[in-house]
């Protein structure tokens, strides 16, 4: 379906230049390593911005930031979150900030009059959700985001919107995935405007062993020929709870992104350090330095100590249900005998507020006569160590009527 809509987000445009170019500029330290074949891993908190439906896969929240340094004063912030909404669900948030340092200003005459600063930012909203498709095998998602963009040059500054449709399927060791990006109107200053750099990508990833990511990207964009992207991820080395990770990739790409690329990532067991370096020609260098935190498995909700009753009358409920099982199996009950074990359960934990509904079920059908059985008993269930409380006497239960 995604597929089937790049044809008509690509008819010819009246105008041939798009506007907005720090959105080509790809965000993060890590897709940096790779070149940007990212599209289909998408599995991290830079998902935000490269593929909303890779999301899904993320376990935990995760909060990512990033700098790129490129160009004398060039700098380039990213930060994103991520985190579930339910069993299905995934949202995200990120910011950008381009900012151009300090331009200098020049009069007619060709003199100094000054600096100025110019910037541009973007604020990211995303959203994924699972879709269970039964013709297709493995995991489908689908995905997509809204954007605001704003520029500022000197005293003069702009906004518009953009947003992204994205999708995402992944099968044992294959990821594809696939986004539509900066679909919106033109952003201008004053009565210029400039058409947003609409772009269309398609990737796919596999990983061989567990240690080695291998990925592709082919980019379009509204103008220009296509271009593509090469990456991998090797985990070189592992020290107790750390793994060190290698990265490089080749981009096609005209531009800053254009060329070899390469990278580490230091990986805890909650956090990563990523670094990226790529050559920009002419012996300039751009440099991608990144954090990313995942937060830990929230914790089980503390009970109350009336929960906490509550919780362990209903475990010595169930075992007892489940040694009585277990001594009718083996033979071992009269049926006078079982009815008042029964009926003693139900007199003690009922009141409790207990479910003795299995209980008064077994009580019926022995009152109404059903065989007790007079088979070999099973091996009882292992104690729970977890369970704290050890088995409650069952000798008030266990005296013959």
């Amino acid at each position: 379906m995604l597929l089937a809509l790049v044809p008509a987000f690509w008819a010819p445009s009246a105008r041939a230049y798009s506007g907005a170019d720090f959105l080509n500029v790809e965000p993060g330290a890590r897709p940096g390593g790779m070149s940007g074949a990212f599209t289909a891993v998408a599995d991290d908190a830079n998902a935000v911005r490269w593929n909303p439906a890779g999301m899904r896969q993320l376990h935990r929240a995760e909060a990512s930031f990033a700098q790129r340094s490129f160009f004398g004063d060039l700098r380039l912030y990213d930060a994103n979150f991520v985190r579930h909404f339910g069993q299905r669900w995934s949202g995200g948030v990120g910011v950008s900030l381009l900012d151009y340092g300090e331009i200098e200003q020049v009069n007619n005459q060709g003199e100094g009059s000054g600096n100025y600063g110019a910037r541009d930012m973007l604020l990211s909203f995303a959203g994924a959700r699972d879709i269970g498709l039964e013709a297709v095998p493995g995991r489908v998602r689908l995905g997509g985001g809204a954007r605001v963009v704003r520029r500022e040059i000197e005293r003069e500054s702009a906004t518009g919107w953009t947003v992204d449709a994205a999708g995402h399927w992944e099968l044992e060791r294959w990821r594809v995935g696939a986004t539509l990006q900066n679909l919106g109107p033109p952003v201008g200053f004053g009565q210029e405007s400039e058409d947003l750099p609409m772009t269309f990508r398609v990737g796919g990833a596999f990983e061989p062993t567990r240690r080695l990511l291998l990925s592709a990207d082919a980019v379009q964009r509204h103008e220009g020929a296509p271009s593509f992207r090469l990456g991998g991820e090797i985990t070189a080395a592992r020290v107790q709870w750390t793994d060190l990770v290698l990265r490089t990739g080749f981009s096609t790409t005209e531009g800053v992104e254009h060329g070899m690329s390469a990278g580490i990532g230091i990986i805890g067991l909650n956090w990563e350090f990523a670094y990226s370096w790529k050559a920009l020609g002419d012996l300039a260098f751009g440099h991608w330095v990144g954090f990313t935190y995942r937060f830990r498995v929230a914790p089980a909700p503390r009970l109350s100590p009336e929960e906490r009753s509550q919780k362990k009358a209903e475990g010595m409920y169930d075992r007892l249900m489940r040694w009585y099982e277990a001594q009718k199996d083996a033979g071992r009950l009269s049926r006078s005998w079982a009815i008042s074990i029964l009926e003693r359960i139900i007199a003690r934990y009922e009141p409790l507020g207990v479910d003795v509904s299995r209980a008064r079920s077994e009580l019926g059908r022995v009152k109404a006569g059903e065989p007790l059985g007079r088979r070999r008993a099973p091996e009882a269930p292992a104690e729970d160590p977890s369970a704290g409380d050890p088995l409650p006497s069952l000798e008030p239960l266990l005296e013959a009527p």
